[in-house]
């Protein structure tokens, strides 16, 4: 009866241990599996937080481009030529160069044809610089950035920057292609000899480069003389300041005004000859 009782005690301890290993076996089990599962959602947590960062900066790059593109509110201040910069450039122009390049043509001209000459030189080479910057971009924008296509917009401010870093290489060339224009324009034999002047020279090519990166601002920094060779013209004090003579009316244009933007506001105030009385300006022609 004993051994019986005995027995039955170690089969139900054999059990009692079976049973103890079974259910550590099962947990060890659930734990294994909630421990997977545990890696699994960790992973997929920072699955989705790289792609909100991802969203976030594309949105932010998005945002960004939106602001940026054609904006001249926005200005990057690390940019050696941005617009306030071409404003100083274009200033410094006319005092130094200007001056110079007059100095060398006294002998040549008449002080007014020579201020018509130089005046000329700028807005010509305004109008040059701008067609090559057009030119270029409607040929890269109609070859490589079809309209609609996928980021079209953050392309195209690409392709801007890349056009306006770009145009430091290009001065040399542009300047050439300008004086070889010119000097087949001019009628004026003398006046075609004075461009091998170093002064003049000078002045020429730093009106196209200073020309060239306005032309390929975003968007172009502008200049002009309102009106140019219209009779009777008030003197607007407001956007230019005397040459050497003060007085209601305009006689003629020395130097244009520049403009952040196509209609925008003025970055600096050109120079005009004034007028006691009206008149209709001296027509003089250089070129052919």
């Amino acid at each position: 009866m004993e051994e019986h009782q005995s027995f039955l005690d170690e089969k139900k301890a054999h059990a009692d241990t079976y049973g103890l290993d079974r259910l550590k076996r099962e947990m060890q089990y659930e734990l294994e599996q909630k421990d997977i599962t545990i890696c699994q959602l960790q992973h997929e947590k920072e699955t989705i937080k790289r792609e909100k960062e991802d969203a976030l900066n594309r949105l932010s790059q998005f945002v960004s481009v939106q602001l940026r593109d054609n904006n001249p509110n926005i200005v990057d201040l690390n940019d050696p030529n941005r617009p306030m910069n071409l404003a100083e450039m274009f200033s410094e122009l006319y005092d130094n160069e200007w001056t110079a390049a007059f100095s060398v043509m006294e002998d040549k001209l008449q002080p007014e044809q020579i201020v018509s000459f130089l005046l000329d030189m700028v807005m010509e080479s305004y109008t040059f610089c701008n067609e090559k910057a057009y030119s270029s971009w409607c040929f890269v924008t109609k070859w490589f950035l079809p309209e609609g296509a996928h980021n079209a917009q953050t392309v195209r401010m690409a392709l801007k920057h890349g056009q306006k870093r770009q145009a430091q290489t290009l001065f040399s060339e542009l300047e050439t292609g300008f004086c070889d224009h010119i000097i087949e324009k001019c009628s004026i034999e003398q006046l075609r000899s004075a461009f091998s002047n170093k002064e003049l020279a000078k002045y020429v090519n730093l009106c196209v480069k200073v020309c060239f990166l306005m032309a390929v601002n975003d968007p172009p920094v502008i200049i002009e003389c309102p009106n140019r060779g219209k009779a009777e013209m008030k003197f607007n004090r407001d956007e230019f300041k005397e040459y050497t003579k003060r007085g209601p009316f305009l006689a003629y244009y020395v130097w244009p005004l520049i403009r952040l933007h196509a209609g925008g506001p003025l970055l600096g105030k050109g120079v005009a000859q004034g007028a006691d009385e009206p008149d209709s300006p001296a027509v003089w022609k250089w070129s052919k």
